[in-house]
Parts: C-alpha cells; structure tokens; sequence
C-alpha cells in the first residue's frame, strides 16, 4: 500500500488489486475508491 499526502496536508492510501486490475484508493475521509489500473495515473 502506498500513502499520498497532497498539498492540503490529506492523506490517501493507494493499494494494487491485482485480481479485478483495479487501484483501490482510501481517501482522507475514508471513502473508497475503484479505479481501473489503465487510467490510474500517480
């Protein structure tokens, strides 16, 4: 897992699943995010 924090001092967590090809991102609120490996772009 890879931990982001941005300019605004928010910290985001980024975790591979490798099994679905997605990007699971946590926000700083604790919401969950799917993104699709091909249009994540860090």
């Amino acid at each position: 897992m890879i931990e982001y924090t941005n300019a605004l001092n928010e910290t985001w967590w980024f975790e591979w699943d490798t099994s679905r090809l997605l990007t699971k991102a946590i926000a700083p609120d604790g919401s969950e995010w799917g993104i699709p490996m091909m249009s994540a772009v860090i």
